[in-house]
């Protein structure tokens, strides 16, 4: 796991927001930024993530996925599934989370592929 003296990427974490609505008054799910932004140590991940949560990020996945490993500070309430973020003008999907056993990281594994989180 990476220290926490190398987180020295600024992401945007965004939260899904099921109460929107749309022109037509239909509910929509929306992403809202979170702010301030967060600093993350950003990296290929490491072969113990990809024991850990591997096959069940990959299983379904398709050709052409950006797979990263990305270490920040614990962030309340986060949830896989209802965040996402964005790093250098890309959307990442959260699939995991993990907090480290000291409660100081929190380790996500995230990947973009063709359909570039959207």
């Amino acid at each position: 796991m990476a220290r926490s003296g190398a987180k020295r990427h600024s992401i945007t974490l965004e939260r899904q927001d099921a109460g929107a609505i749309d022109e037509y008054g239909s509910s929509i799910a929306a992403w809202v930024a979170q702010a301030p932004d967060v600093w993350a140590s950003i990296e290929a991940p490491s072969a113990k993530t990809m024991r850990n949560a591997g096959e069940v990020v990959l299983g379904g996945a398709v050709a052409g996925v950006d797979l990263l490993e990305i270490v920040i500070y614990p962030v309340d309430g986060l949830e896989p599934v209802k965040w996402r973020f964005r790093w250098n003008g890309r959307v990442y999907e959260i699939k995991t989370a993990r907090l480290s056993n000291d409660m100081k990281d929190l380790t996500l594994l995230a990947m973009v592929g063709v359909s570039d989180g959207l």
